[in-house]
């Protein structure tokens, strides 16, 4: 099957370029290698992959597959999957002929290890062979380097956008289409899905498409949070339907709705089950996606099924970061906090759940905490910025009717980045 589906989305995308990029030959295959070797001749002589018609008019038995959902690193994973076990069952078969034979023709056990020996190294050959070793040379690193700063300097919008919350704004100057995989830390209550739904709602006032993996509310619930935020509407006014706002915010669904750049998906749109990484990704390659928020991590399905909590935490996370770097998009995760204290009474990475693998594949890590001593007021920590200073605090007074965390205690910086006229979107 993955040959199949590899050779259709060469076919459907005319990407033959692939099997260059990839270091594929005809061995990865096997049961196509007629059909292999008749599109490499065709792309050769016209530049381009035969389409359909013509590749079912000499292989009828060909199966026609649509590969939209599918991505170049994971087809090619499995053909690699696939190779590796074709490989290890030939070497193993041999193997156990060879050392077999060898134990009835001879009752010496230096003529048996003489006889098996080479196949430790058949065998470190096709592990060495399944992995696909790329490296950048100094040349092209320089290319690289000179041509991302010339597309910033020129288009700073295609690549950092604007958080809309000044005081993130101000410390990372906004979420790095690039790199950006964002966590978003606290305890129940704290305002974690209260801080995603501002986020979302500020990259919709932007007029970027965006995806919401919502794993605790319902839509309703969500899109309530983002339209308070965005109009300054009470979301209990929404949520008791009281008349008198009717008339606005049917107003405001319509201004911040019209544009179809809002895609919600929770559980209850997947038959109960959550949603694995792998569905996010389809669904923001499908839409356009270019932001997505995800609420909750722990409310993910691990895609290898691991068993105990801090595996399969460990393994959402390195399939997040997996799709952050194919999408090429800032993703943006709510993680629950454990319960450990940290002696000063402060937070750090160590109080999120799973953190080792999280804390070392996110770009960001904002934790959110309550401030015992005031009513309402949420203290709001930057304990990781890979590109900037961390351990920046501030407290803020939550507004949960407004979906808002309005400003505290002032920061040592007083405006953001956003705000200056060498930073113009």
């Amino acid at each position: 099957m993955s040959e199949v589906l590899f050779l259709n989305y060469i076919i459907n995308n005319n990407l033959w370029s692939l099997v260059d990029e990839y270091g594929l030959d005809q061995t990865y295959f096997p049961h196509w290698s007629s059909l292999f070797n008749y599109i490499k001749t065709y792309v050769d002589t016209y530049h381009h992959t035969p389409d359909k018609a013509q590749v079912l008019s000499l292989y009828s038995d060909f199966e026609i597959y649509d590969t939209e959902s599918c991505t170049a690193d994971g087809l090619v994973d499995s053909l690699r999957l696939d190779k590796f076990k074709g490989d290890i069952t030939e070497w193993h078969n041999d193997f156990a002929k060879t050392a077999k034979d060898a134990v009835l023709k001879s009752n010496m056990l230096g003529d048996v290890v003489d006889a098996i020996t080479p196949y430790a190294e058949k065998f470190n050959n096709i592990l060495t062979d399944s992995y696909q070793i790329k490296a950048m040379n100094s040349v092209d690193i320089s290319t690289l380097l000179k041509d991302k700063f010339i597309s910033r300097a020129e288009h700073k919008e295609e690549f950092i956008y604007p958080t809309g919350f000044k005081f993130f704004d101000d410390t990372f100057h906004g979420w790095d289409r690039d790199n950006d995989y964002v966590v978003i830390s606290g305890r129940p209550g704290t305002g974690k899905s209260m801080m995603l739904c501002l986020l979302a709602a500020e990259q919709l006032r932007l007029g970027k498409k965006v995806v919401f993996y919502e794993g605790e509310m319902d839509v309703a619930q969500t899109m309530e949070r983002v339209i308070a935020h965005l109009s300054h509407l009470s979301e209990t006014d929404m949520l008791l339907g009281k008349p008198e706002i009717q008339s606005e915010y049917f107003n405001q669904i319509e201004k911040w709705l019209a544009n179809d750049n809002f895609y919600i998906i929770t559980p209850q749109m997947l038959n109960g089950k959550y949603a694995t990484a792998g569905i996010l990704e389809a669904l923001c390659k499908k839409v356009g996606a270019e932001v997505l928020f995800i609420d909750q991590q722990s409310l993910m399905e691990d895609m290898d099924g691991a068993k105990t909590f801090y595996e399969k935490a460990s393994n959402i996370s390195r399939q997040i970061k997996g799709m952050r770097d194919r999408l090429n998009i800032p993703v943006i995760t709510a993680v629950q906090q454990n319960r450990t204290k940290v002696e000063n009474g402060g937070v750090d990475t160590t109080q999120i759940a799973g953190s080792d693998v999280i804390v070392q594949d996110a770009s960001k890590v904002i934790m959110l905490s309550v401030n015992l001593n005031k009513e309402n007021v949420v203290k709001v920590c930057i304990t990781k910025n890979r590109n900037g200073k961390s351990y920046v605090d501030k407290d803020f007074e939550t507004d949960f009717a407004h979906c808002d965390f309005k400003d505290g205690v002032e920061t040592t910086t007083s405006t953001s980045v956003f705000d200056s006229e060498e930073f113009v979107f």
